[in-house]
């Protein structure tokens, strides 16, 4: 992670080392055009944890200026015109490790979760230092199709950039912008048993809503393997398609001066702004903003393993073997999210677990969710490891039970980052409970699950969908508890009948 700072050594931007002679950080953050910017030759710090380190577990903290800025030649300085990309050249060689970039043709899983790392504001409006230490948000990747929907930005969002958004209320606010987006090494979806030599940055933080901390739209990066045949050849004057996560060594270092290759600027958006964090240490922030509408979000990415899917042409099982089976994959909805339950879910199909097995998902508050297949005892108890072997086996987002799809169980107990896996995995969000007539936005709102009507709101789910009574889901918000017994808080409400209305 680099700092990208002022002459009187105030952080005012991210990066990230990607060449022992090269930094990668947002244009806007160095275009000399820019009055908010850092100018094209900021001060370089690299290997900082806390921004006052002058050495740490990774070494010694290295500081100094660039040789050579280098802006894309199609930056334009309006952020929604993209190719919001720089690169510094530095004097002298970094000793630290490189981050490993995303190929060209690299891709990201819907409601797969990502790692923002920064040293931002905490929220907007905060006044005095920017947080010491750096912080790392949990953010999950918007497919462009949704992010692009007319409850986000419309349409603003280009091919080249890349969307993510958390639940959480973390943010990317100012002083984030150019810091790096990664995609963890997470086995089992758990970041703490991966190897961070593996992690790839797939993106760099370009902007968001005016508002950061308050934003209900996705935070926008400019997405890394859409540039990485740019990246390739100013570092090292070739152009591949398909490199590997590591750059080819770059040629020995020349003095240059400033090179803003791109077109004369155009009035300008506002700089950066960004948000605090979450887990690991705490949250990030971004950069300048845009304003606009609202969004969703998702969750984290299993290994690519190829779930089995079963063959119409397979041998029956004896009844009793074939119910232990049936039984054990459904018990793995509810045993958590590992590497091993993976595992065990797959190995189960193999064996010839039934998808379409039926049962209640053993949920004491909703004793009747009897008939009911094992996708929506994962969606139940959002158990995205599950969900993602199921759904990748061939199970049927769409099955109905007594009380609906998968999606509706999901709205109802608050199961956010499946809720948001269905939806990309092509649920249908206007599929209606055969039961009482109610689509999976009356399930939302009912419980107060706000984040996923705001998801459900912008797959396009109508807001003015009647039940067998009737009732749309603004004449449902918040008239049951939520899955703990808890009613809907204030601020819960309130934001349903701003969505709603």
């Amino acid at each position: 992670m680099v700092s990208l700072q002022t002459r009187g050594n105030v952080h005012g931007c991210g990066g990230v080392l990607v060449d022992p002679q090269w930094v990668l950080t947002a244009a806007h953050c160095v275009d000399p055009h820019e009055p908010s910017s850092l100018g094209g030759t900021p001060t370089i710090v690299i290997g900082a944890c806390n921004l006052e380190d002058t050495e740490n577990e990774n070494g010694v903290v290295e500081k100094m200026l660039p040789s050579d800025t280098i802006i894309h030649e199609d930056w334009t300085g309006e952020l929604k015109d993209g190719n919001d990309i720089a690169l510094l050249r530095l004097k002298t060689a970094s000793r630290h490790i490189p981050g490993g970039l995303a190929t060209a043709i690299h891709s990201l899983l819907g409601a797969e979760q990502l790692l923002a790392l920064g040293w931002g504001k905490q929220e907007n409006g905060t006044t005095g230092d920017r947080k010491q230490l750096q912080q790392a948000t949990s953010i999950d990747y918007l497919q462009n199709k949704f992010c692009n929907s007319s409850e986000a930005w419309n349409g603003l969002i280009q091919s080249t950039m890349l969307c993510a958004f958390s639940f959480n209320g973390e943010d990317v606010c100012k002083g984030d912008s150019g810091g790096p987006l990664l995609q963890a090494d997470a086995p089992g979806l758990d970041a703490s048993r991966g190897e961070p030599g593996l992690d790839i940055v797939v993106g760099i933080a370009s902007f968001g809503e005016l508002t950061c901390g308050e934003s209900r739209n996705p935070d926008v990066f400019t997405r890394l393997s859409s540039f990485r045949p740019w990246i390739d050849n100013k570092i090292t004057g070739t152009q591949s398609s398909n490199a590997s996560p590591f750059p080819l060594p770059s040629p020995p270092p020349e003095s240059g001066e400033i090179n803003p290759e791109a077109s004369p600027p155009s009035p300008r958006t506002p700089p950066p702004s960004q948000a605090p964090g979450l887990p690991p240490p705490s949250p990030p922030s971004q950069a300048p903003r845009l304003p606009t509408p609202s969004p969703p979000s998702q969750a984290p990415r299993l290994p690519t393993t190829q779930s089995p899917s079963p063959s119409s042409d397979a041998p029956l099982l004896p009844a009793e073997e074939q119910s232990a089976l049936d039984k054990e994959l459904l018990e793995l909805a509810n045993s958590g999210e590992s590497a091993e339950v993976e595992t065990l879910a797959i190995e189960l199909l193999s064996k010839g677990a039934n998808l379409s097995a039926r049962s209640s998902c053993g949920i004491p508050t909703i004793p009747d969710f009897d008939n009911s297949t094992v996708l929506h005892c994962a969606a139940a108890f959002d158990n995205l490891v599950v969900t993602r072997v199921l759904v990748e086996a061939g199970a049927d987002v769409d099955a109905q039970a007594r009380h609906g799809t998968p999606l509706h169980y999901a709205a109802a107990r608050n199961s956010k980052r499946v809720a948001v896996f269905l939806i990309e995995q092509g649920a249908d969000v206007g599929a209606v409970d055969s039961n009482d007539g109610e689509q999976p936005l009356h399930d939302a709102s009912e419980y107060g699950s706000v984040d996923i009507a705001v998801s459900l709101v912008m797959a396009g789910a109508d807001k003015q969908a009647k039940d067998i009574r009737g009732r749309t889901p603004k004449d449902r918000i918040c008239v049951f508890s939520t899955v703990d017994g808890v009613g809907c808080t204030a601020e819960e409400e309130s934001a349903l009948k701003e969505l709603l209305t």
